[in-house]
């Protein structure tokens, strides 16, 4: 007679935003937990004596604030005041560091999660670089240059026409080809910082309304419009691209006319790269029409008018998409996190916590795998 025993092995690893399968398939052997990463700093607009933390929280159904970890005690000094807009997080797992790039303050913090090192680079100048992403192995971004701006006469406003895109290092020096790339008015074209990525050597990114494709095996660049873009009656944006798995991307979409609403989309790339000029993605999450759990403090215009100081992250698995925000107090901020369950179309909203404006977020990712003996 056969007996069947089960083993759960649970396996801690300091991996974020990779590791774990995103359970698509409902594979009942793939488990996993998770904490959030955060960097959080006391003021929405710090000063140079002012300081920032790393914090561990342990992630469930309530912020667990009271197993809490500061993951970096002591000071780490912001070097210039301003406003901590368009941060964006990756984690690297050849050099096993956690990044957040800030633009506005033109620098780098990195975070070895296994060393417990702080690497703090600022830079004198603000390179242009934004939308960061890793290169077999390698932290680089994406230099923007030769921005122009364009006037739509039917619509009475200034739009991006056309830019020069580099891949660049982290200290702003571009090499290799330099892309060309054109817009249209429809296109709302921005230059924001959410991260880029690569999937089979091809960088993706967002622009506004666009997905914008850099593929390095022939040096070419294709844009897509993913929406049409009308200032006076189909006002949007996106940002927080994120990698939900290796043929999935999602990121957020504000709509701010004809209504005010938060989603979700998804874009699979198998199916972006057969389509011709366009393509439209998937909603998997709708704020408007998602079940609340708790209490969300701001309505949802208010939100995406904060959305600029916003961190954003994605939890392969279980599928949840998460931005922080906070009370609009610039000096005495109370920071929170929005969990977008794109699986139900729930929304679960963390307690604040006075005192911390979440600039960066993370996911460090714990897993496990079911054995059978047989």
């Amino acid at each position: 007679m056969k007996t069947t025993k089960h083993i759960l092995l649970f396996i801690a690893f300091n991996l974020i935003f990779i590791g774990c399968d995103s359970n698509d398939d409902n594979d009942s052997g793939s488990l996993c937990n998770s904490n959030f990463l955060a960097f959080t700093s006391s003021k929405y607009f710090p000063n140079s004596t002012d300081d920032f933390d790393i914090f561990k929280y342990p992630k469930s159904t309530t912020l667990d604030v009271s197993n809490a970890v500061n993951l970096t005690p002591g000071a780490n000094p912001f070097n210039a005041a301003n406003y901590l807009f368009n941060n964006t997080t990756l984690y690297n797992p050849a050099t096993n560091e956690f990044i957040c790039h800030l633009p506005t303050h033109s620098r780098i913090i990195k975070y070895n999660m296994l060393t417990s090192v702080v690497t703090n680079n600022n830079y004198p100048l603000n390179s242009g670089i934004h939308k960061p992403f890793l290169l077999n192995g390698v932290l680089k971004f994406l230099k923007i240059t030769n921005v122009i701006n364009s006037y739509s006469i039917p619509n009475s406003e200034n739009y991006i026409s056309f830019y020069d895109v580099q891949i660049a290092n982290e200290t702003g020096v571009g090499s290799g080809n330099t892309y060309i790339i054109n817009f249209d008015y429809t296109d709302g074209a921005s230059i924001d910082n959410s991260s880029a990525f690569v999937i089979s050597n091809k960088i993706y990114f967002i622009s506004g309304c666009a997905i914008v494709i850099i593929d390095l095996d022939s040096n070419t660049i294709q844009k897509k419009n993913l929406y049409s873009y009308n200032y006076n009656s189909n006002r949007l944006y996106t940002s927080g691209l994120q990698q939900k798995d290796n043929n999935i991307l999602v990121f957020l979409k504000a709509e701010i006319l004809p209504s005010s609403n938060i989603k979700i989309e998804k874009i699979d790339i198998a199916n972006l790269l057969s389509s011709s000029t366009s393509y439209a993605p998937q909603t998997i999450f709708n704020f408007n029409t998602a079940t609340i759990i708790g209490t969300n403090p701001t309505p949802v215009n208010l939100l995406i008018n904060r959305m600029d100081g916003s961190a954003f992250a994605f939890d392969k698995c279980d599928n949840n998409y998460y931005f922080t925000s906070d009370d609009g107090a610039p000096n005495a901020p109370k920071g929170y996190i929005y969990e977008f369950r794109t699986n139900t179309n729930a929304m679960n909203v963390y307690p604040q916590i006075p005192g911390k404006h979440f600039f960066g977020i993370g996911i460090q990712q714990w897993f496990g795998f079911k054995i059978e003996l047989v």
